[in-house]
């Protein structure tokens, strides 16, 4: 086609030399006695010299937009020829960010990257209609925007290199990109939409321990992000096909909202509850996987023979959420050490080492007399600031609780003013704790929690019997509640996002395997590369896992654990860099990198202001030479006058 469009160039160029500069064959016939017409010469020549600066400058304006109709349509051409080729390395982002569908025709982002790459081939190959697009095109996995420096790594260099994608920053952080190869030619062609997307930021249980017959409430998070409107979000949970709690919540722009399901879970197995959200404008991350455990009692542990009447046990037995054990072969969640009722000290400090190990959690209860024992206890677990008081029997004041303290949330429904506070006589001292629970008026600590490994140790400064101030309080039974929570970890619930394609899923089992640990969804099974260490399995996921649902994890046939898997909430977030930001971050050090404008429409935006202005000049010679032709009739006209 360039071929050809230049020689009708050459040649109407020559044409266009003979016409304006008189370049024909003719014969010049002078006659001199033209005295008489002096009158109609002097005007003649007064109308021929308007004519003929009339005609300078349709002639000049007409070379000028010729001209300029060249240089515009050769430098469209030369853009046209950096555009996508069979030669070219396409890279197409099939992140999950990516399934949002395009309103126009209702294909997925990357469905429709897909088709204008395609006409975008076409159109520069059409001497090869049937060539294959597929075969020069690579998907790329993103479960972090580190797969494009993987995937770049591995092309030509020489090969220009074009990447599609949405370039949110939460994927695409200003420090990635910043690592994009300099010595290869890479064309980014972001796809960007003002679309608004509501999403779950996370979801937890209210209470971690799930009784039988009780309805539980599931905590949501809900998100918006590019929201500019406020949104009435409908959120049901389903289990199956039966729907087991609804809620609707009204989204202001801008704002994160918390909101309760209440919901009633099976008591003799895990339930699989699906979340899903009204949410129109972007349904590919709607669903919402969680796995809840069935119902069951929190194991609390004592050391020998503690009496039923002892305050601890009397408050704890009252709710159907615990179950006692004195059995020494047992794991305990919650171990309760009375000093007064203690054993064997050895056997002692080895049964609380294995309830710390297993991320349990251990009270210590001083004794009225000898605190030799407590304190060669934490001495053993490596609690060296713990000392016996100096001055017996002082009755020391409570001080009232600190309610904006994490411990105390949820204790009360109201908030309590003036609570009136017992007094308790302190027999052991410490300076400073991991987290100090209640303290006395003079600021000296009452009862602490101290992180020992995995698991906490609670210590308490005075001793405790039924005859207690402290346990005779108000505040006393939802304390203990507390602790005996405490124990009580994130396995409740099994909810998990892959982090640059890496999950960490705690275990029960002890001990080495022999077979790896495998991954199984609607008969399908994928063993991922990993590592089990001290009790947490980490995972990394192959691209087909991707698949947000519920997973079982297996050790050879046996199911080892039921656990949920979700879009990484940064799929979620829609803001994406604008061309001009692209431009001006690669400015200065990446000279190879060029950023293309595009939409939805096709790969490269086509330039209006440059594409279109070749054929308005070329309208623009069309006018002149009507007008010319026009005066040169006038002028001929003229002639035998």
């Amino acid at each position: 086609m360039v071929p050809l469009f230049l020689s009708a160039g050459i040649a109407t160029c020559i044409l266009i030399v003979i016409h304006f500069f008189g370049l024909r064959i003719r014969q010049k016939l002078e006659f001199t006695h033209i005295h008489f017409l002096s009158n109609l010469v002097s005007k003649t020549k007064s109308v021929k010299q308007a004519q003929n600066l009339l005609l300078l400058f349709f002639r000049t304006l007409f070379i000028l937009s010729a001209l300029l109709a060249f240089f515009l349509f050769f430098r469209n051409l030369q853009k046209s020829n950096s555009g996508i080729t069979q030669q070219a390395n396409v890279l197409v982002d099939s992140s999950w960010s990516m399934q949002r569908s395009v309103k126009a025709n209702g294909n997925s982002l990357r469905g429709q990257i897909k088709l204008d790459v395609a006409k975008s081939r076409i159109n520069q190959n059409t001497g090869n209609q049937n060539s294959s697009v597929k075969e020069n095109e690579t998907d790329v996995t993103l479960s972090s925007g580190r797969s494009l420096l993987q995937a770049l790594e591995k092309v030509n260099p020489v090969t220009t290199n074009f990447f599609f994608s949405d370039f949110a920053k939460a994927s695409f952080p200003k420090e990635l990109l910043a690592g994009l190869p300099k010595n290869q030619n890479i064309s980014l062609v972001p796809y960007s939409s003002n679309q608004a997307n509501f999403f779950i930021d996370s979801v937890w249980l209210e209470q971690p321990v799930i009784l039988p017959e009780v309805s539980t409430n599931l905590i949501v998070r809900l998100k918006g992000s590019q929201q500019t409107e406020k949104e009435l979000i409908k959120i049901t949970a389903t289990e199956g096909e039966k729907l087991i709690g609804a809620v609707q919540v009204l989204v202001e722009p801008s704002e994160v909202v918390v909101t309760k399901l209440a919901l009633l879970p099976s008591q003799d197995r895990e339930t699989k509850v699906i979340i899903q959200l009204s949410d129109s404008y972007t349904p590919f991350d709607n669903k919402h996987f969680v796995v809840i455990p069935k119902a069951s009692a929190i194991k609390v542990g004592v050391n020998g023979p503690i009496p039923d009447k002892h305050p601890v046990l009397r408050s704890l037995k009252e709710e159907a959420a615990f179950s006692f054990t004195t059995s020494q072969l047992a794991q305990p969640t919650f171990f309760i050490v009375d000093m007064q009722y203690a054993g064997n000290n050895a056997m002692l400090i080895s049964k609380i080492k294995d309830v710390l190990k297993a991320r349990g959690s251990v009270l210590l209860l001083p004794s009225a007399s000898d605190q030799k024992p407590l304190l060669n206890i934490v001495n053993s677990l490596g609690l060296k600031n713990i000392k016996e008081e100096d001055i017996r029997g002082e009755l020391k004041l409570i001080k009232a609780p600190d309610l904006s303290d994490g411990f105390f949330k949820g204790i009360f429904e109201k908030q309590v003013n003036n609570m009136k506070m017992p007094s308790a006589t302190p027999v052991i001292s410490w300076g400073s704790a991991f987290h100090t629970i209640l303290r006395f008026t003079d600021n000296t600590p009452f009862l602490s929690s101290f992180k020992v490994g995995e698991g906490q140790v609670y210590v308490l400064s005075s001793p405790l019997d039924a005859s207690s101030p402290f346990a005779n309080h108000p505040l006393f039974v939802p304390v203990i509640y507390q602790l005996a929570l405490a124990g009580q970890h994130s396995e409740g619930l099994l909810s998990y996002r892959p982090l640059n394609g890496e999950v960490n899923i705690p275990l029960s089992i002890t001990g080495g395997q022999d077979r790896p640990f495998s991954l199984s969804m609607n008969g399908q099974t994928f063993i991922p590369s990993q590592l089990f260490k001290q009790g947490v399995l980490q995972l990394t996921l192959p691209d087909e896992v991707y698949q947000p649902g519920f997973y079982e994890i297996k050790n050879g046939e046996e199911v080892i654990q039921q656990i949920a898997l979700n879009i990484p909430k940064e799929e979620s977030l829609l803001e994406s860099y604008s061309v001009e930001e692209l431009r001006e971050l690669f400015a200065d050090t990446h000279p190879n990198v060029r950023v293309l404008e595009s939409n939805v429409r096709g790969p490269v935006q086509k330039q209006e202001g440059i594409t279109s202005l070749w054929k308005y000049c070329l309208i623009l010679c069309l006018l002149c030479l009507i007008a010319e032709a026009i005066i040169l009739s006038t002028k001929r006209r003229e002639i035998p006058v």
